[in-house]
């Protein structure tokens, strides 16, 4: 229609036309003009409301934990994690500074270690059953958030095998490259192997020599936990693995205990009330 409207208008092929033409063709066609005219109204009329609202739903979507219905039902849960947070990256921190004249592989270790002694002993005091129904039958709920304690001890869960992984790796970076040839340290010339899976050279830990292989079999020991834990496992017809594998928490416990020398006292107190309500459970079966 426009081509044919701008070919009568152009009676002499000069592929233009002018505003007499236009004006022309329009007087010529009333009903053209009209459809025109509605057709610009309706360019200049904003879009309605509702589309306007639908199209910045669209646009900018908020995940759904950033509303503020959520976080209003929820503020004492996200208080806890942002206390939680910050604890961690407080302890990594100040260890990181404590060690900071120490390579990178060592303060990277040692950073790593001071935030795995909190959440070892941490992760034991989110399964204290008992204490826990104590507290919710107290109304404690209003200030802690006790109905997410398994959450919390799975997420508790992913910090400490991320934790390890990179202590685990900073120490080999560490012993293999440095102090095997540190005159003063390995002043013995033990191989690599005998400081990594042999108590030999006497020292880290809290018995002399015995951090490195303990520091092995516990990595071992966590990462067949951390995986028989995996929901793939759990909800997949094998319950009985996670079960029995996470049994391995006697013998972790026991092996971090001797790996660092201070874990102790970050486990005495939880690690006591896990046994006295362990032994109430057992005379009341």
């Amino acid at each position: 229609l426009t081509m044919a409207m701008f070919e009568d208008a152009d009676k002499f092929n000069r592929g233009a036309i002018t505003y007499e033409a236009l004006k022309s063709q329009l007087e010529k066609h009333g009903g053209l003009l009209e459809n025109l005219s509605i057709s610009i109204d309706r360019w200049l009329v904003p879009l309605p409301q509702e589309n306007v609202v639908r199209k910045k739903q669209k646009k900018k979507p908020l995940p759904h934990q950033l509303t503020a219905p959520y976080i209003k039902n929820n503020y004492v849960y996200l208080s806890f994690l942002a206390v939680f947070t910050l604890i961690n990256v407080g302890l990594f921190i100040s260890r990181a500074i404590q060690y900071r004249k120490s390579n990178g592989f060592v303060i990277l270790a040692r950073a790593c270690g001071q935030c795995l002694n909190f959440n070892c002993a941490f992760i034991l005091v989110l399964m204290l059953r008992q204490c826990i129904t104590f507290l919710r039958t107290r109304g404690f709920t209003a200030v802690l958030p006790l109905d997410q304690h398994i959450y919390l001890h799975k997420l508790t869960g992913v910090a400490v095998a991320a934790y390890s992984l990179l202590h685990t790796i900073m120490h080999l970076f560490n012993f293999t490259t440095i102090v095997v040839n540190d005159p003063v340290i390995n002043a013995n010339n033990y191989t690599t192997a005998e400081w990594l899976f042999t108590a030999r050279p006497g020292l880290f830990g809290l018995v002399g020599g015995c951090a490195n292989p303990t520091g092995i079999a516990l990595f071992v020991i966590l990462l067949v936990m951390f995986i028989c834990s995996q929901p793939f496992v759990r909800r997949g017809g094998s319950f009985e693995v996670f079960y029995w594998t996470h049994l391995l928490y006697i013998p972790f416990w026991i092996l971090v205990i001797f790996h660092g020398p201070n874990f102790w006292k970050w486990f005495i107190v939880p690690g006591t009330i896990f046994l006295v309500e362990r032994t109430v459970r057992l005379v009341w079966m």
